[in-house]
């Protein structure tokens, strides 16, 4: 894969918890109403990455790993920081970037990913100013494109 199609599908993604948060305040009187949508809506995407790139990773190893952090993200950690989760996006996006659909499909799912991500963040950053919490939102999750690249560039 071309390095800037592979940028370019990571800065996409990692700009929906943008788009999540901008949603959130056109819609805050939604906000309370959909945080156990959301919740839901970011745990069937989760499997449905991880279990795309477990079937993708011939490394038995590596599938074993990528089921247990599965696992441990849906049923025993119900209150993760979703920066862990884009950690992991991060490195299953580098993971697939070899196959052309399915990349396209994750990058996709992650951008979804990002929507509620960035709705569930504002949500809990509600009496804070736009600009902290947008400031805090970068600081926070540029850690995603950072991992991304740098296992591009490197491997």
């Amino acid at each position: 894969m071309e390095y800037l199609n592979y940028l370019l599908a990571v800065v996409i993604c990692f700009i929906s918890i943008y788009a999540g948060f901008f949603l959130a305040l056109i819609a805050k009187e939604e906000l309370k109403a959909g945080n156990k949508y959301f919740l839901v809506f970011q745990k069937a995407i989760l499997a449905v990455v991880v279990v795309s790139t477990i079937f993708v990773i011939d490394n038995v190893y590596v599938s074993f790993i990528l089921l247990g952090v599965l696992v441990y993200f849906m049923f025993i950690a119900h209150h993760v920081k979703d920066i862990f989760i884009y950690l992991l996006f991060g490195v299953l996006l580098y993971l697939n970037s070899e196959y052309g659909n399915l990349f396209l499909m994750q990058s996709a799912l992650v951008f979804l990913y990002g929507l509620p991500a960035g709705s569930l963040l504002t949500f809990k950053m509600i009496r804070r100013k736009k600009s902290k919490i947008l400031t805090s939102i970068f600081m926070k999750y540029i850690w995603f494109v950072v991992v991304a690249l740098v296992l591009f560039m490197v491997f």
